[in-house]
């Protein structure tokens, strides 16, 4: 058989399985570069790093919103910044952590800017002025825009000045840890849903959940959560504008107060463990350590605190300042006193459901002269991290 049939056969024989003709070179496919990424609206899932993306800021940059960048090396040193769009930042799992840490002075880890959101998973935040960052403009000149929708799961912050800070449309951690704060672990200037599950934070140089309830929307909700080794309180709550549920939570050995509500409208405190505060040493703070404080006044406060213990608190179980509310099913015990009742409607003693034992001081302090001026439990403000 000739070369000639050879060739014909080899050749009808490709075409017909869809190979290349015998003898025909592939063309090379060309390289896709950023700005076709950028430009594409589909969602990617991209590794960082790699031969294209070497940073994990680049591939922000690059990538559509609604794209997920998994990160596959142990330490990155960045600050990273999401406006604009959602990304989706993934470390490998919980056994395997992806730690991020800034080693430039005075930036966040991650910001999240005007319009920007996503999921942050199994990252293990270190070494920053911040952790996660809320702001709604980047530039002076740039319309205020709140960041998108965050979620934050499974996730460490350590060694930072503040753990979460500023203000987001919505947000909501679970399974986070949140340790060795110089200020707080949670600083909220504002968000229309907050939701805060499983979590674990301590050892904060002041407070270590601080929220601003001052926008009338969403929700607040703090569930399941441990505080504890806190110094300037465990979970502090102002403002009145949000209802607020504090479910199942720890707050134990804190400063100041287990629960401190400052100005507060709506709160339901339930199934809560507080106990082992104690008294901060500052002159300005007059000795406060209660378990749960509720103090200053708002034009229609209500307090439910049901199904929970008060134990071992410096000064009072409870201490009602102001509010009116209802407290059901609880144990006071091993405090300087059950509770103290200045100033506030609930009931006299009597006709609360409480379990006390052995409160040094007696189970009811009740139409009192102490005197705390709510100025002076206010958290400290806090510049831009």
């Amino acid at each position: 058989m000739s070369r000639v049939c050879v060739w014909f056969l080899l050749t009808a024989f490709a075409c017909a399985v869809g190979l290349p003709a015998v003898g025909k070179r592939r063309v090379a496919a060309q390289p896709v570069t950023n700005e076709e990424i950028r430009t594409r609206k589909e969602p990617r899932k991209v590794r960082v790093p790699s031969r294209r993306f070497r940073t994990i800021q680049s591939a922000i940059d690059a990538l559509p919103s609604g794209s997920t960048i998994r990160l596959t090396k142990k330490l990155y040193d960045e600050s990273i910044t999401v406006a604009h769009k959602v990304i989706n930042i993934v470390g490998a799992s919980r056994r395997r952590p992806v730690v991020l840490r800034s080693s430039q002075e005075g930036r966040a880890i991650i910001t999240f800017g005007p319009g920007g959101g996503g999921v942050l998973e199994n990252l293990h935040l270190q070494r920053g002025a911040a952790g996660i960052v809320g702001v709604t403009r980047l530039y002076p000149d740039e319309s205020e825009e709140l960041p998108a929708k965050v979620s934050v799961q499974g996730c460490q912050i350590r060694g930072c000045a503040v753990g979460v800070y500023g203000e987001f449309s919505s947000i909501t951690m679970r399974a986070v840890t949140i340790q060795d704060m110089t200020w707080y672990a949670l600083y909220m200037l504002g968000a229309e849903t907050l939701q805060v599950y499983n979590a674990w934070i301590s050892d904060c140089g002041n407070a270590g959940i601080v929220i601003f309830n001052w926008e009338d929307s969403g929700t607040i909700r703090i569930a399941n959560t441990s505080c504890h080794f806190n110094e300037g309180g465990g979970i502090v709550v102002v403002g009145d504008a949000k209802h607020v549920e504090i479910d199942g939570c720890e707050c134990l050995a804190n400063g100041l107060a287990g629960i401190l509500l400052l100005e507060v409208g709506s709160v339901d405190v339930d199934n809560c463990y507080v106990g082992l505060t104690y008294a901060v040493d500052a002159p300005e703070k007059f000795g406060v350590a209660d378990g749960l404080l509720v103090t200053g006044e708002t034009s229609a406060p209500w307090i439910e605190v049901t199904n929970s213990d008060f134990v071992n608190n410096e000064r009072a179980g409870l201490m009602f300042l102001s509010a009116s509310g209802m407290v059901k099913n609880c144990v006071s015990a091993f405090n300087m006193w059950g509770i103290v009742l200045q100033g506030s409607p609930l009931p006299n003693g009597e006709d609360l459901d409480i379990d006390f034992t052995d409160n040094s001081e007696g189970n009811v302090y009740k139409d009192g002269d102490l005197e705390i001026p709510d100025e002076s439990l206010m958290p400290d403000p806090l510049d831009d991290p």
